[in-house]
């Protein structure tokens, strides 16, 4: 759940800034950050998978 959270806010970002809602400078930090965050818990699940 948390996982398709995290991707989904990343294509939100995107999104405002293709629609030109939100610019790039303002967006790219978080997105960056959301990568980070999806990244750590695509590496969780796998871990506790092995459990």
């Amino acid at each position: 759940m948390a996982m398709g959270s995290a991707n989904e806010m990343i294509e939100h970002l995107e999104t405002a800034i293709a629609l030109e809602y939100a610019s790039q400078v303002i967006c790219q930090p978080y997105i960056e950050e959301y990568t980070i965050v999806a990244k750590q818990l695509n590496k969780l699940i796998q871990i506790w998978r092995k459990f």
